[in-house]
């Protein structure tokens, strides 16, 4: 049963509900055709207009009953101040519920309009006025009650906002897109003006908002909400969502990574002062951020930053970029351009590198680029601005560092690398260095303060800052080392300086350190340049100026170095009373110079540097530059000597190559030793001065009035050097050095060079001598010429063209270009005079020697042949000379041969009783020598004639001697030497081989000698029984002095003689028995004889007379035996022609007596032979005579 009664119950309900269909299904056909579409299209537009109180244009409506009134394309506008349409909202579909029961009752009300897919455009204008504006004033005007007021719901709508307020630096306004927005707007009771508005958005970019106690007030226009977000992914979609000032503000940090979270208020009241008031909270949360004003990256952030109409403040903002912590305090005064801003970010050990730079404006890197610092630093850093019209930025930053964040500098005017302790604060482009503050809460107030900089072990204070100025910042630096500490001159601050002031420091050469000061200074913003000044002082270190390169060690006195734009552009360098005392050597240099610029020299110079008591020692001559060193190595001064120097360097104009330079040297005690006068000179007096300018390019040396002592001899030098180059010696040399009373000895001789040693080997001088030595040259390219002018005082010389050594020589010798010429020399020689004149030895090709000599009474002894070189000196041994001689010979330079120069000479000699070895001894030779020969290496030859009124030959004195000769190499002639003697003439002929040992022939002939008077001479014979004239021939050679080695023979003849009383004659006359002649003698003789082997062959002796005849033949020895053999006869006695007489006479006259002789001629042994043939040779002699009676002539 009860399940019959389910049935009934289902069966009636669903009839009841078939009836309610039913009639709901008759009522809507009813309702749909009692209804006009068109005139409910009308009605929803009328009523979307009061209620929006704007233009609104439908596309398309359609009306159900049930479902409501669906509108497409639905635009709200209104029209701007130009009249021109201004679009708030685009709807796709709408839908305007309507109430049922009014619509039964014949009225049309709605209760809720849906709208989907909504654009709504939102835009503040430039006056601060909304452009929805006028929809809130007509919801103001709506008098509905709960139920006619509809409730508006918009779903998936996008929203656009633009505001012209917060525009951007290109002015462009903020303009944000909103998507998927849900928003829903109703009334909060019936019959009251304000609205309750809730919202929502989920937005791919912005994340989800809700909003709460969102509601407003038409009646007083007030609209306000409160909305929070979900945590944002902090992405670049997110940054390109932004626009205008708020992209501005949010790319001042650009916040990226990490997440944020947004919380806000807004409230707007038409009739307030401000109408929008809005407090926007960003939270950040593990973000990184880039500050515009902080180029760093800083990671990490943590903090708010809170968005009111106001501006932007900055709430425990906090971050860290690498090791240093950062924090952002402050607040912005508004959204325009040019708001006031007051910001502070504090960072500890910030990184002093090209980011940092990067973040300042270009005036304020340039002033970085002055400082290049690096390092890190701790920094405050104050942002300031009062928001006034035109007022820039105000930014203050205190950077300070300590041992723990060194920061390392090299300023640009002041280049030396040094670390940084202390505070530098900077205000807004006034740079000043600080006190270290307790606190920097307040950036403002501080007392001027000390940097200190340390480099290595040198510390400096630094004082000062840089000023406010366009274009160029005024500054006030200074630089001084701490108390006690001293800036060390080394290479690292030479290469830290600019090319200028290098410049200095190589001209100076410092070395060392020293107190100074350094002020770096612009006072007219208009002058990019900033004035420099450094003044040096308590110098201890060494200086070493480039025009006079000695060191000074720890001078006393200032260098100043100033660059003004306003006088000294390019630097001045001004020297005060710079000295030092070092050795009693007292050094000191003033003046200053201008100008300088890197790769030019100084414009101008007066530099004046003084030295008394200066020692030419080692270290000066190390710092010599080397172009003077050919003169200090000509000069060679020992260390001991001691100048006075005055230098003086001048510059007029930037034109000149290099600058004039005046240097005088006083000597004042030196010692020197010139390479072109080889003594050492002690007490050296005089001055010399070197000079260099537009005249002199290359500079000039004179040497004035030097007067020194050698230590045997007084000497001054003179003269000039001119033209120094390095590497290629002096180019122009004039220098007179001149001795008095100079040893001529090996010393000398030593300094000459191996050409000019040569010519001085040629005199062999000894002795003492007054000598001036002029060296000069007028180029480079030619070779040193050297002149000396000799002046013997008593000296003594042996000349190779003269080799007689000479004594108390006087008279003048000129040596120059390798020729040596004397000027009437006279000295005393082998106890004669030698007189010299002309030009004795050259070697330069130019000049060929040509000189004369003459001697008076030269003794030919010891002296001359120790005179003469050994090849010379033999040839004299062999000929033995004695006597003197007076000559006067002229001697030149004669033709080349292949094997050498040949020397030419001749002349006259007039021999004074000498005596000469010629194979036979001649004495006695006095006359007259005319002579001319040549000298070469091949040998000496000469030729001559010589005319002697007397001469000795063997004891024989011959008289008018007269004849020529001739030597040629090893062989000597005698052609057709004559004289008288005997009261005969004799005439010889002489040829004398003169290799060792000597060898000679003569040939004489003899005519008409007194033979009474030879053999007086000859044969030592005191009988005055033999007279007659002796003629004859008589060839001879021989060897040496060995009378031995003599070969030769002779014929003689004696005519109109009477001849008896001779030795071997009376012998044989009276072994004959018969009686010695008294008045009848040998009127006739002949005699050939041959000579060798100290044997005298008598091939024929014939004496001859009236009554007696004698013929004979044999050998005698040299002063020994002889062995002759004699036939007798009758003489040539004519008797008258008797006819028996005759015959028997004839008969008698033909009986031959032959004798013998032996022993010696002095003791002659006679034996009478008997009869018996006669040998061939005594056959034809006694043939011959007895046929003729005549004496045989020579056969041919």
């Amino acid at each position: 049963m009860q399940a019959n009664m389910k049935r009934y119950i289902r069966k009636r309900f669903l009839i009841v509900m078939t009836a309610v269909v039913g009639v709901i299904l008759a009522a809507y056909a009813t309702v749909c055709m009692l209804i006009d579409p068109e005139a409910v299209r009308e009605k929803a537009v009328a009523t979307l207009s009061e209620l929006t109180g704007a233009e609104v244009r439908i596309g398309g409506a359609s009306f159900d009953p049930i479902g409501g009134l669906n509108i497409d394309d639905l635009v709200v506008s209104t029209r701007d101040e130009a009249g021109g349409e201004q679009v708030l909202a685009r709807v796709t579909r709408a839908r305007l519920m309507h109430r049922l029961m009014g619509l039964m009752g014949g009225k049309l009300t709605y209760s809720y309009i849906d709208i989907r897919d909504a654009q709504i455009f939102i835009e503040r204008t430039r006056s601060g006025r909304f452009n929805l504006e006028p929809v809130l004033e007509a919801l103001g005007k709506c008098r509905a009650d709960q139920q006619a007021f509809p409730t508006i719901r918009l779903d998936r709508a996008r929203i656009r906002y633009v505001d012209h307020l917060l525009t951007d630096d290109s002015d462009q306004p903020l303009n944000m897109h909103f998507q998927n927005v849900s928003v829903s707007i109703g009334a909060v009771n019936s019959g009251s003006q304000k609205f309750r508005v809730s919202l929502s958005m989920n937005d791919p970019d912005l994340g989800r908002w809700t909003t709460r106690e969102g509601e407003f007030d038409t009646e007083a226009g007030t609209f306000s909400f409160k909305a929070t977000s979900s945590a944002l992914a902090l992405t670049e979609a997110l940054t390109e969502r932004f626009s205008g000032r708020v992209r501005d503000a949010w790319e001042r940090f650009s916040p990226h990574g990490g997440s944020v979270k947004l919380s806000g208020s807004f409230r707007y009241d038409r009739q307030a002062e401000r109408p929008v008031d809005f407090d926007i909270r960003a939270q950040l949360k593990g973000a990184s951020a880039s500050y515009w004003r902080f180029p760093y990256e800083i990671t990490d952030v943590h903090g708010a930053l809170v968005c009111r109409p106001e501006g932007v403040k900055l709430e425990n903002l906090r971050g860290r970029t690498g090791r240093t912590p950062v924090t952002f305090e402050g607040s912005t005064g508004g959204y325009r351009r040019g708001a006031p801003v007051d910001m502070r970010i504090e960072a500890k050990g910030v990184p002093l590198d090209a980011k940092l730079r990067a973040a300042f404006k270009e005036p304020h890197q340039k002033l970085w680029d002055d400082f290049r610092p690096c390092g890190w630093a701790d920094v405050t850093c104050k942002l300031d601005r009062q928001g006034l019209p035109g007022e820039k930025m105000r930014v203050r930053v205190l950077a300070s560092s300590t041992a723990a964040t060194p920061v390392t500098t090299t300023y640009r005017y002041f280049p030396y690398p040094l670390e940084l302790d202390g505070c530098v604060f900077y205000d807004a482009g006034v740079m000043t260095i600080v006190e270290r503050p307790g606190s920097t809460a307040e950036l403002g107030n501080f007392e001027d303060g000390v940097l200190l900089a340390r480099h290595e072990g040198t510390v400096l204070e630094v004082r000062g800052g840089t000023g406010r100025g366009a274009p160029h910042a005024p500054v006030k630096l200074v630089f001084r080392p701490s108390d006690g500490g001293e800036l060390p001159l080394d290479e690292d601050l030479k290469q830290a300086l600019s090319p200028s002031m290098r410049q200095i420091w190589d001209y100076l050469d410092l070395t060392g350190s020293t107190r100074g000061t350094c002020r770096v200074e612009r006072s007219d913003p208009q002058q990019p340049q900033l004035d420099v000044v450094v003044e040096l002082t308590d110098i201890k270190s060494r200086v070493r100026c480039r025009d006079f390169p000695y060191e000074l060690h720890d001078p006393e006195g200032s260098v100043l170095y100033e660059r003004r734009a306003a006088k000294f552009p390019h630097g001045r360098l001004l020297v005060q009373n710079l000295s030092t005392h070092r050795g009693g050597t007292l050094v000191e240099i003033n003046g200053e110079l201008s100008g300088f610029h890197a790769d030019k020299p100084v414009e101008k110079m007066e530099l004046t540097i003084q030295a008394a008591n200066l020692s030419l020692d080692d270290d000066l001559r190390r710092a010599v530059p080397p172009k003077f060193a050919a003169v200090w190595n000509a000069l060679s001064p020992t260390p001991q000597s001691r100048v006075n120097v005055a230098c003086r360097l001048e510059r007029d104009h930037p034109d000149m190559p290099r600058a004039d330079l005046s240097l005088r040297i006083e000597s004042i005690d030196s010692s020197l030793t010139c390479s072109y006068f080889p003594y050492r000179v002690d007490r050296v007096r005089g001055s010399a001065e070197y000079t260099r300018n537009e005249r002199f390019p290359d500079g000039l040396l004179q040497l004035r009035d030097f007067e020194c002592h050698s230590g045997v001899c007084p000497i001054s030098v003179r003269g000039l050097f001119a033209g120094f180059a390095t590497g290629k010696g002096v180019n122009n040399v004039h220098l007179v050095v001149e001795g008095k009373a100079v040893p001529l000895d090996n010393k000398l001789r030593l300094a000459f060079s191996a050409k000019h040693r040569g010519m001085y080997d040629s005199f062999r001088p000894e002795g003492l001598a007054d000598v001036v030595c002029t060296v000069k040259r007028v180029s480079r390219t030619e070779p040193l010429s050297t002149e000396i002018f000799i002046t013997p005082l008593g000296s003594s010389i042996c000349c190779d063209r003269f080799p007689l050594r000479l004594t108390d020589v006087a008279g003048r010798i000129h040596v120059a270009n390798g020729v040596v010429k004397v000027t009437k020399m006279r000295g005393r020689g082998a106890d004669g005079v030698v007189m010299l004149d002309g030009v004795l030895h050259s070697n330069n090709g130019k000049a060929a020697p040509e000189f004369t000599v003459s001697g008076t009474n030269i003794t030919l002894g010891p002296d001359v042949e120790a005179a003469l070189p050994e090849k010379h000196r033999e040839l004299l041994r062999k000929l033995k000379p004695r006597g003197s001689v007076t000559f006067a010979i002229t001697v030149k330079q004669g033709r080349d041969e292949a094997n050498g120069k040949v020397v030419e000479y001749s002349g006259l000699i007039r021999p004074e009783d000498v005596s000469l070895e010629l194979g036979l001894r001649l004495a006695g030779l006095t006359g007259v020598v005319h002579l001319s020969g040549t000298v070469s290496k091949t040998g000496h030859d000469f030729r001559g004639r010589a005319a002697f009124p007397r001469v000795t030959i063997k004891n024989t004195r011959f008289t008018h001697v007269d004849g020529s000769f001739e030597k040629h190499g090893n062989l000597f002639n005698v052609y057709k030497m004559s004289g008288k003697v005997y009261g005969g003439e004799v005439a010889a002929q002489l040829r004398m081989h003169l290799k060792d040992p000597i060898t000679y022939g003569i040939v004489a002939d003899a005519r008409s000698l007194h033979l009474s008077r030879f053999l007086r001479k000859e044969f030592q014979t005191k009988t005055d029984k033999l007279h007659g004239l002796l003629s004859g021939k008589l060839l001879l050679q021989g060897r040496g002095t060995d009378a031995g080695s003599l070969v030769g023979r002779a014929d003689l003849r004696v005519t109109e003689g009477r001849l008896w009383e001779i030795p071997f004659v009376l012998a044989l006359l009276k072994v004959l028995n018969f009686s010695p002649p008294e008045r009848t003698a040998f009127t006739d003789a002949t005699a050939k004889l041959e000579f060798y082997n100290r044997h005298v062959d008598v091939k024929q002796m014939n004496l001859l007379g009236n009554l007696v005849s004698i013929y004979g033949e044999g050998t005698v020895k040299w002063r020994g035996a002889v062995k002759l053999h004699f036939a007798t006869g009758l003489g040539r006695l004519k008797l008258p022609e008797l006819p028996l007489l005759s015959p028997v006479v004839r008969g008698i006259q033909k009986q031959i007596v032959l004798v013998r002789m032996t022993g010696t001629l002095r003791e002659p042994k006679l034996e009478v032979l008997p009869a018996a043939p006669f040998t061939a040779p005594m056959k034809d002699i006694v043939d011959t005579f007895s046929a003729s009676g005549k004496v045989a002539k020579e056969p041919r």
